[in-house]
């Protein structure tokens, strides 16, 4: 990873909706009142998870500012926008309407990478 976190993230505290333990720095959602889960795909999140959380327990998610991210490829681009996929990894949002979640800051080399974005919520007009 070569790019740092420059702008620290703002830090919201929700219950986890299901078992997160393996998807720490996945984008997720609200799924029920004060509680989060794993984002599918192109669905409009709230933000990245930012600790491992089992059902019930407290959920930390970034909501603003920087923040790790899994992607589900690799993205030659700085600046690429990304949306949720399958699995709550950042995917490359390419059609009008898409649910954007965050904006690449580097550029990952394979899947399952960890990489630097901002966070962004808005719908794709590619």
């Amino acid at each position: 990873m070569a790019a740092s976190i420059k702008a620290k993230p703002t830090l919201v505290t929700y219950k986890a909706g299901e078992d997160l333990r393996l998807l720490q720095h996945r984008f997720v959602y609200l799924s029920a009142e004060d509680t989060v889960s794993k984002a599918t795909a192109n669905k409009r999140t709230i933000g990245i998870l930012q600790n491992t959380p089992n059902l019930g327990e407290e959920a930390i998610v970034a909501v603003e500012g920087q923040s790790l991210l899994t992607v589900d490829a690799a993205y030659a681009t700085i600046g690429s926008i990304l949306k949720s996929d399958a699995n709550g990894k950042g995917d490359l949002a390419d059609t009008t309407k898409d649910e954007v979640g965050a904006e690449t800051c580097e550029a990952s080399g394979a899947a399952d990478d960890k990489i630097v974005v901002f966070l962004r919520r808005f719908i794709a007009t590619v």
